[in-house]
């Protein structure tokens, strides 16, 4: 929170160091909340609601219209609120890809986006495997699941948490 208001004074300042955000690291807590998903089989199906990404979905410009203006923002400002909603999304995406769902983004159509999460959850195999390590070391697992016929797209999860002992 507060990160694209940061990117936007920085963008006006790019020198002022007081514009720097220094946000308290979450990635732990992203990491046991992807373990806990993962361990149990749960999917994660994202949608960044803001639509098409565009200065006015990402609080642009004002347009004043008894001018026919809009405001004077520098060229950075736009590159740092881009940058920053770009930012916003990775946790979404990455909870997304790291679980075997997907994430939906730009795209004005949230409809499509939900639908689609439903349709995956109708129709999928169950596919499974013994792993050759058989270290109990709690240690993550890279998986890859690959087919033969390049039309087809796969939606699978990265890998697995391996038990500890």
């Amino acid at each position: 929170p507060g990160r694209e208001l940061y990117a936007v004074l920085r963008g006006f300042s790019p020198n002022d160091r007081r514009f720097e955000l220094n946000p308290r690291d979450t990635n732990d807590r992203l990491q046991s909340i992807l373990k806990i998903a993962i361990d149990k089989d749960i999917r994660f199906y994202t949608i960044d609601s803001r639509g098409l990404y565009t200065g006015a979905s990402l609080g642009g410009g004002t347009f004043d219209a008894s001018t026919g203006s809009g405001a004077a923002i520098p060229q950075s400002v736009d590159f740092h609120r881009m940058s920053a909603a770009h930012e916003n999304t990775d946790v979404l995406a990455e909870l997304a890809r790291e679980t075997g769902g997907l994430f939906f983004e730009n795209n004005n159509n949230l409809l499509k986006g939900i639908q689609r999460a439903f349709a995956d959850g109708r129709e999928y195999y169950v596919l499974a495997y013994v792993p050759k390590n058989a270290s109990e070391d709690g240690t993550f697992r890279h998986i890859a699941v690959e087919v033969n016929n390049k039309k087809l797209h796969v939606d699978a999860k990265v890998g697995y948490w391996a038990p500890k002992r």
